[in-house]
C-alpha cells in the first residue's frame, strides 16, 4: 500500500518534496478552498495554483528572504534607482514560446494595478525598460531596496509572468487562458470550477539548480499529473485519505487529526509554519461598535484561546490565543498598546 501524505496547515502549495511512491505518477490533492478561478492577479484565493503554474522574477525562502527565480540575478546602479534584472536561460511558456523581457514588463504592469505592494512600487517607478529580450530595467524615482521581495512575495497577489498578449487583459477581468512557465501546465479541457483542476508536468521546464526552499529554489516535478479534487465535507475528505482515494489533504479538521495519526499509512505534519493570523476588526466609525464600551464588552466576552482551539484544535504549537497591535500615534504622544484579550491586556492598554 502506498504511504499517503497529510500535511496540516494553511495554503495549497504542492511542495515538490512531497510525492507519492515511485510506482505512481499521479498525485490526488484536496485543496482548501476548492479551485474555482485560475488568474492569481484577479483573485488571491489560489496561492497554490500560482506557484505550480506560474513563476515570478523572484521568490521567497522559508525565512521570507527574496531569491532570484526567473531572474538569473541583478545589478544596481545610480544610487539604487536603477535595477538591471537579467532573465535566466531556458525559460519557456506552456505554449512553448520563449519568455521575453517584454512579457515580464507587461505582466508587472498588470499586477501593479491590483496588488497593494505593486501599487506602492508603481508610485516609485519612473520607467520599466527592456533593452534586450533578456533584460528588464527598473528606473525608480528614489531607491527601493525592497524591490526583490515585492516582486517575489507569495501573497496576497503573486506576480505571475504570462505572455504579453494575456498580460494586456484588464486586471479586473480574468485572463482568457492560463499559460505560465512553471513546472506544471494547466489542462483547461478537464477543468470543472469548484470541483476539479488538473495539472500535468511541463516537459520543457528547466528548474533552478538549487534545493527547494520556501517558494524559492528548484521546483522539480516528480509526478506526471496532479489532480486537485474538491471534497467539501471535511470528514469525507479524511475518509478518502484513509482509504487511499486521495493522497494529500492540505487542511484537515482538528477532530480528525488524532484518527489520521493512528493510521500507519498517513503522515501528519505542518508545512506552513507561519500559519494564519485571524483578526477581529470592529467598525470604529459607525454602528454599535463605534461605541468604545461596546468594543470593550465584546473583547471581555471573547476568549482568544478558545476560538483558536475551535478552529485548529488543542495540539501544542497549533495556536496561540494572545496577540497585540500597537495603535499608530504621533511620536509626540505616548505609545498606548492594545491587545485582543481583555484578560491578557495590561492595565493601561485599550481595546483595538
Amino acid at each position: 500500500m502506498r504511504r499517503r501524505h497529510l500535511l496540516a496547515g494553511l495554503g495549497a502549495l504542492a511542495a515538490p518534496s512531497i510525492v507519492q511512491a515511485q510506482s505512481s505518477r499521479v498525485l490526488r490533492f484536496v485543496p482548501t478552498p476548492a479551485v474555482s478561478y485560475m488568474d492569481p492577479v484577479w483573485t488571491t484565493a489560489n496561492f497554490g495554483v500560482a506557484t505550480v503554474v506560474f513563476e515570478s522574477l523572484y521568490s521567497v525562502d522559508e525565512n521570507l528572504q527574496p531569491r532570484p527565480q526567473m531572474a538569473a540575478g541583478h545589478t544596481i546602479e545610480d544610487g539604487g534607482t536603477r535595477w538591471n534584472i537579467k532573465l535566466r536561460d531556458g525559460l519557456r511558456f506552456h505554449d512553448n514560446e520563449p519568455v521575453l523581457a517584454r512579457d515580464c514588463v507587461a505582466s508587472i504592469g498588470r499586477w501593479m494595478k491590483r496588488d497593494a505592494s505593486g501599487k506602492t512600487l508603481a508610485q516609485r517607478l519612473d520607467a520599466l525598460e527592456t533593452p534586450d529580450d533578456r533584460t528588464v530595467v527598473f528606473r525608480l524615482k528614489r531607491p527601493f531596496p525592497q524591490l526583490p521581495f515585492v516582486l517575489g512575495k507569495a501573497q496576497p497577489n503573486v506576480l505571475p509572468i504570462v505572455p504579453s498578449r494575456l498580460a494586456a487583459t484588464d486586471p479586473g477581468t480574468q485572463m482568457s487562458e492560463t499559460i505560465g512557465s512553471g513546472p506544471f501546465r494547466f489542462i483547461a479541457n478537464e477543468f470543472s470550477p469548484g470541483h476539479l483542476a488538473v495539472f500535468e508536468r511541463f516537459a520543457a521546464y528547466r528548474p533552478r539548480d538549487e534545493a527547494p526552499n520556501g517558494t524559492s529554489g528548484g521546483r522539480i516535478a516528480k509526478v506526471d499529473r496532479v489532480e486537485w479534487l474538491a471534497i467539501p465535507d471535511a470528514a469525507t475528505a479524511s475518509a478518502a485519505l484513509l482509504t487511499g482515494e486521495v493522497d494529500w489533504l492540505d487542511f484537515p479538521i482538528p477532530d480528525m487529526v488524532p484518527r489520521l495519526r493512528q493510521d500507519r499509512h498517513v503522515t501528519v505534519g505542518v508545512y506552513d509554519r507561519f500559519g494564519i493570523c485571524p483578526v477581529l476588526r470592529p467598525n470604529h466609525t459607525s454602528g454599535p461598535t463605534a461605541n468604545l464600551a461596546i468594543r470593550r464588552a465584546i473583547m471581555a466576552a471573547l476568549d482568544g484561546k478558545e476560538i483558536a482551539s475551535a478552529a485548529v484544535g488543542d495540539e501544542l504549537g497549533n495556536a496561540t490565543g494572545r496577540s497585540a497591535y500597537t495603535s499608530p500615534v504621533r511620536r509626540s504622544r505616548p505609545r498606548r498598546e492594545c491587545s485582543t484579550s481583555a484578560r491578557d491586556r495590561p492595565p493601561k492598554s485599550r481595546p483595538c
